[in-house]
């Protein structure tokens, strides 16, 4: 879809795991298959298959397509000895080869999900974060003492929390620039119900708080918002839309005296 309406549809044979579109309109989609673990599929813009890369044994449950519509990364999920055996895969949808132009083995990490941050990639697994460049593959790594809880990504950068999966009250906040450079990363000791990144400011709601801060943990201000909010979106500098099961609010983020 665009603002306009319905694009396109693709109907596939089999139950679809996971897709995503990039900026150039090309789609990637992973499902099941009958004669391998999982199905890569890469539609152009006009929504013509134009590369397809079959999994044997391992479960694809992530696919993205990189802004250019020209690499695709995946990753995969096996097991090996009663253990998870995880990678990242990224593939040149131009050519001949099935093999991967680049691969990171990520242990028995769980990875949750593959987001576009500017330059690269931003990888998600339960326990460790990765940007990797779509170009030359530089990577950064985000050592995480416990489970990354939120993340949360725009095209000027990322946002994410971690804490230790026993005390989700003591949130790691990590800002990640567009570049993949770690930025900043402080301490929010309360539990976080959603974050996001805006014009250089990191807005949290803990409970029936909102919080911006800069991006060096300074709180710059705060106000109150309604009771049960799952997640909100920032309109302006001192207003955001607060998202409950039931209503969307708009919210003043009052100015402290």
């Amino acid at each position: 879809y665009n603002l306009g309406g319905q694009i396109h549809t693709i109907e596939t044979e089999h139950e679809i795991i996971n897709a995503s579109i990039s900026r150039s309109g090309a789609i990637a989609v992973s499902t099941h298959s009958d004669k391998y673990a999982s199905t890569v599929s890469i539609y152009n813009k006009n929504n013509k298959k134009i590369f397809t890369w079959n999994s044997a044994i391992d479960i694809v449950n992530n696919v993205i397509v990189d802004p250019s519509g020209k690499k695709f990364a995946a990753t995969t999920i096996g097991v090996v000895a009663g253990q998870y055996s995880t990678k990242l895969k990224i593939f040149d949808i131009n050519s001949d080869s099935a093999d991967p132009i680049h691969s990171v083995d990520l242990g028995t990490s769980l990875p949750v999900s593959l987001a576009n941050t500017g330059k690269g990639l931003s990888l998600v697994c339960n326990d460790q974060y990765k940007h990797i460049n779509w170009k030359n593959f530089t990577t950064t790594d985000v050592d995480v003492s416990g489970q990354i809880n939120k993340f949360r990504n725009t095209n000027k950068g990322a946002v994410f929390t971690y804490s230790l999966a026993n005390n989700q009250s003591d949130n790691t906040v990590v800002f990640i620039s567009k570049k993949g450079e770690k930025v900043s990363e402080f301490k929010i000791n309360d539990l976080i119900t959603d974050i996001q990144y805006s014009k250089g400011r990191i807005y949290c709601i803990c409970d029936t708080t909102v919080s911006i801060y800069d991006t060096e943990g300074n709180l710059l201000r705060s106000g109150t918002c309604d009771y049960g909010v799952r997640k909100f979106a920032v309109l302006s500098s001192h207003s955001i839309a607060a998202i409950s099961d039931t209503d969307i609010v708009l919210t003043e983020i009052e100015k402290e005296d």
